[in-house]
């Protein structure tokens, strides 16, 4: 090694200049794509520097070295990290590293020295990290220009590898030599260290909590559980453990477990209904008490589990960790939980030790109904016209501690004095600013003790807080003023007087600023800027701009296009000329379609070019109406029922309606129509440059676009418009199949359960679950917990995707999860039995649960394989193509419903690992900061537009354009129009989407993909 080393010495810039700059970025994204993002990379003989600064650019951490001196010192230069000098026998790492690279730099050892060498670059490894290395293909040891060489063969690789501990496979390829010139093969391999087996640490996630306590319960005589709070919707799981092991089962001769609880008051974060239920516990044997904090702090977490036998003496089990008893710790959450085991781990005997001095620590309180009535008191009163409390004993018992709070209206204005108020809540609005300075200047009083005033307004959308800036800071009332202020708050320019400070929401000093701009300019700018083209009419309107404030600043759509800069000359000549034509189409009023439908019929019949007859324009505009068939419904019974539109019935329905209408038939005089018929001809009253009719007619479709799809909206129909994708067209996009579930067909987690197949329904699953076939597929329901353990959990109430055991398609059972199917002792009806079928010793079959709690069943005669398990089935797979109403949505992903949290287009749900995205298309009606464009752009594809504080750095933006590194998924719901038939329409469900691109900031524009599900 010395005379190689000598070589790179003397040769430095030369091999630095050779290799510095050879493209390497094949092996490098092979690499990289095996080692956790942001991961720590061992450059292990790093040469040049070249792949080590690669993968520091690629914001991975990078540390390495080289033998060599002069090498070390120009890749310091290069990469801009220090790097070390040393030898691979130099390496003493253990357990440090997410990938090892090792690149043409192994091969300089002797053979008898790279397994040493290997052995030490694997110590160095992260469980579950990776190892990269290389070796010119070939046999035996070679020297080259005074550099050792060892050749490696495949074989020979692999031999050394398959001896390293925890060593779980390894990748080989070749690759030609990048250097120019060069014709070497060279050898590669990327080795994979196995993860650290789970067998202490329960950390949630595909490792859930709960079936881990839930069998410790059902298997201990002595049950203690101390944690910091309890939330009712964990209790809620643990209780049927709990009351299970109370009671005993005096025909297994189980004597009743001992259980006791100790939870605290430690910021009050534990539930009084949970209280409550620990309550009902206590009446059935159980011991709860309440460590009271006082103000320091409590956050033991621990569960003991202890058995007591005659044969065994004490066993025990002990779970130390980060979870209290909240439904997202035992089931959703990232938790983190040691288990400990007697005999083995003496701390098992210690924790029990120390629960017993918890236990009998005096600030540990038995848990009583007076207790939690004191636990749940907030002394406040409401003082008003008619009430109990007058307003006079109202303030002496607040003057002298009994009342904390006083909720009052209108009776604590100017002549009350209240100097011991410190905080002054503003709950309900108020017209006048007088009014509003009054009740602030209730708490401006000095008293001893009082040291400041807060005040909190909560009236930031109603209209009359508009009053509140004005009346504090002395300002006139207008749009303007109110604007200046808001940009004076954000650049620290409000007089304020010495130690007071005001704070106010960014989003109504956002509003106050936007009232002194061009709002309809903006809106136009913001969608020509998200579209990168200038916006058509029916999107703007579908974007959520007010029309009315368009046509009282422009006059008319083209006039604002044109303000804007976006029409070329001829459309400038065009909107000039015929502005008065452009103005009726745009606002001319409308009780049916039929005025636009004849416009876009006369369009398609190239009209202004070659005038039509009326027969052949009726005609057309039937035609329209088929094609636009939600229109239909403005038609007659009689009319609607007709074959076609060549009909003579038709053309006289059409000629007293729109080509009446058109002609001016329903004014005083007919003089200023744009319309005429002459002999049967429907024709312009004016002319249309021939020059100019190539635009001409798709300016007039732009508006005839937009009449339509305002008026389908008046329509309140539940027809979904062609700009909404039907969601059967998205089943079929995805290949969705229909297979039959049977609500009834119960299979029993636990012991056989009577179930029928007498209700059966269809539900639709996608592709991920494989080639699905109706014949020989179906989904039922699981019953029970004894199959809730393992790797795979089954949980009561899961969906399960099953197969039906032909003689043709039986296959091997031994190992698989069977549903078992038997009569009854009545032989009226069946009993369905979910387990694992496996072999016992003495030739026969047995069946077990995944629940160690549940005793193995040995098979008999009157036992038959019905179908084999193929899937659990996410429940929101079967949800694709439903609809839903907002409050209904939080239960799909196990949340409730609040408005503050759900009433917004995009929620995080950080403990589901979850983003949902509500999505109206039509945003008329939406106040300006909720008006996003959001579009299908095919069947697949869906534009989404953030909200408009989302950038792609923020913490929203970050969640969406990241979501697959961080394991988000995120969830689509769309909706044509915010009302149907005047109440809150539903949402349809798409399922999961993809991220593919964004664009913009703040707002941001996203495009995603519908997933296969």
């Amino acid at each position: 090694m010395t005379s190689t080393l000598a070589y790179y010495n003397q040769n430095a810039e030369v091999f630095y200049a050779n290799t510095v700059d050879v493209d390497m970025s094949g092996l490098h994204d092979r690499f990289l794509s095996t080692v956790s993002p942001g991961g720590m990379v061992l450059d292990a003989g790093c040469g040049s520097g070249r792949d080590a600064r690669a993968f520091r650019e690629r914001g991975f951490r990078v540390e390495a070295f080289d033998g060599s001196t002069e090498l070390a010192r120009l890749a310091s230069e290069h990469i801009g990290i220090q790097v070390t000098v040393r030898q691979f026998s130099e390496v003493r790492e253990h357990s440090c590293y997410d990938g090892i690279w090792a690149c043409a730099s192994l091969l300089h050892l002797p053979q008898e020295e790279i397994s040493s060498a290997l052995q030490r670059l694997w110590n160095a490894l992260k469980p579950g990290a990776t190892f990269y290395l290389s070796f010119k293909l070939g046999v035996g040891e070679r020297v080259q220009d005074g550099r050792h060489f060892t050749d490696v063969s495949e074989d020979q690789l692999q031999g050394w590898l398959s001896t390293l501990p925890d060593f779980e496979r390894a990748d080989y390829w070749q690759t030609a030599d990048q250097r120019p010139g060069r014709s070497e093969r060279w050898l590669n391999a990327i080795a994979f260290r196995a993860k650290t087996a789970k067998d202490k640490l329960v950390t949630g996630a595909d490792d859930p909590f709960l079936p881990h306590i839930s069998a410790a319960i059902n298997h201990a005589t002595d049950i203690d559980m101390a944690v910091a709070f309890i939330k009712t919707t964990g209790l809620r799981l643990l209780l049927p453990d709990l009351q299970s092991a109370l009671a005993g089962d005096a025909k297994r001769e189980i004597e009743p477990a001992r259980v006791r609880v100790l939870t605290s008051d430690y910021l009050d974060v534990t539930d009084p209904e949970a209280l409550r239920l620990l309550m009902l516990l206590q009446e059935q044997g159980a011991q709860v008490k309440v460590y009271e904090s006082a103000g320091g702090s409590f956050h033991l977490k621990a569960y003991l589990f202890a058995r007591y036998d005659g044969a065994d003496g004490l066993t025990g089990t002990a779970f130390i960790g980060s979870s209290n008893i909240s439904r997202q710790a035992l089931q959703n959450g990232l938790e983190w939980n040691y288990r400990v085991d007697y005999p083995g781990d003496s701390g098992f005997l210690e924790a029990r030790a120390r629960f017993e001095e918890l236990f009998a620590h005096i600030r540990s309180v038995p848990l009583t109904d007076a207790w939690i009535a004191q636990y749940e008191d907030v002394t406040c009163a409401a003082v008003y016209a008619g009430s109990q409390l007058s307003r006079a004993d109202a303030l002496e018992r607040l003057k002298d501690g009994r009342l904390a709070i006083i909720f009052s209206v209108d009776l604590f204005n100017e002549g009350v004095d209240l100097p011991e108020i410190d905080t002054v809540m503003m709950l309900r609005p108020t017209e006048s600013k007088i009014l509003f300075l009054q009740q602030l200047g209730r708490g401006l009083r000095k008293c001893v003790g009082k040291e400041k005033l807060v005040i909190l307004d909560f009236i930031g959308n109603h209209k009359s807080f508009l009053h509140k800036p004005q009346g504090l800071f002395e300002f006139d009332a207008n749009y303007k003023r109110l604007a200046k202020f808001a940009r004076d708050y954000e650049t620290d320019k409000l007089a304020l007087p010495e130690g007071c400070y005001v704070n106010y929401d960014l989003r109504l000093i956002d509003f106050l600023k936007s009232l002194d701009s061009d709002g309809i300019r903006n809106d136009y700018q913001a969608m020509r800027d998200t579209l990168g083209r200038r916006p058509t009419l029916a999107e703007f309107y579908r974007g959520g701009a007010s029309m009315q404030s368009m046509r009282n600043d422009y006059g008319s759509w083209f006039q604002l296009v044109e303000a804007m800069d976006d029409l070329d000359d001829d459309e400038r000549t065009i909107t000039s000329v015929h502005r008065g034509f452009f103005r009726e189409i745009e606002i001319t009023a409308m009780s049916k379609s039929f005025k636009m439908v004849l416009l876009e019929a006369f369009q398609e019949l190239n009209g202004w070019t070659v005038p039509p007859t009326t027969q052949t324009l009726a005609a057309a505009s039937w035609r329209v109406l088929q094609r636009r068939r939600k229109l239909l419904a403005d038609l007659p019974n009689t009319q609607r029922q007709l074959q076609d539109g060549t009909t003579s019935a038709w053309h006289r329905y059409w000629l007293d309606n729109p080509v009446n209408a058109w002609i001016g038939g329903n004014r005083a005089t007919k003089n200023n129509s744009y319309f005429r018929v002459t002999d049967g001809v429907f024709q312009p009253s004016f002319k249309v440059a021939p020059e100019l009719a190539q635009k001409f007619a798709p300016m007039i479709q732009e508006l005839v676009d937009y009449r339509l799809a305002s008026y389908e909206v008046r329509l309140g129909t539940e027809d979904i418009p062609d700009n909404v994708i039907p969601i059967d067209r998205a089943a079929k996009a995805s290949g969705r199949v229909e297979l039959p579930y049977f609500p009834n067909l119960k299979i029993a987690c636990g012991h056989f359960k009577t179930g029928t197949a007498d209700a059966e329904e269809y539900r639709a699953l996608g592709p991920s679950y494989g080639r699905l076939d109706p014949e020989r597929h179906f989904i039922a329901r699981a019953a029970g917990n004894s199959m809730n353990g393992g790797k795979h959990p089954i949980q009561d109430g899961d969906y399960l995707l099953l197969e039906f055991i032909t003689p043709t398609r039986a296959g091997s059972i031994t190992g698989a999860v069977m549903a078992i199917e038997r009569q009854d002792e009545t032989g009226e009806s069946s009993q369905y039995l979910l387990r694992t079928v496996l072999k016992s010793p003495e030739g026969g079959y047995i069946l077990r649960a995944n629940n160690p709690d549940y005793e193995d069943l040995p098979a008999t005669e009157d036992m038959r394989t019905l179908a084999r398990l193929k899937d659990v089935i996410n429940p929101l797979d079967l949800a694709i193509g439903q609809a839903f109403m907002r409050e209904e949505i939080p239960a799909l992903f196990g949340d409730e419903f609040s408005v503050g949290k759900w009433n917004v287009g995009h929620i995080s749900l950080a403990d589901q690992k979850a983003a949902v995205l509500l999505v109206t298309i039509n945003k008329q009606g939406k106040a300006v900061d909720h008006r996003y464009m959001d579009h299908w752009i095919d069947d697949k594809t869906f534009h989404w537009q953030s909200q408009n504080a989302t950038t792609p750095t923020n913490k929203k933006g970050r969640e969406i354009i990241d979501h697959e590194k961080t394991g988000t998924t995120i969830h689509l719901f769309v909706r044509e129009n915010r009302l149907l038939n005047g109440k809150a329409a539903p949402f349809i469900y798409h399922g999961s989407v993809q991220y593919r691109s964004h664009s913009g900031s703040a707002p941001t524009s996203v495009v995603f993909e519908l997933r296969d599900s």
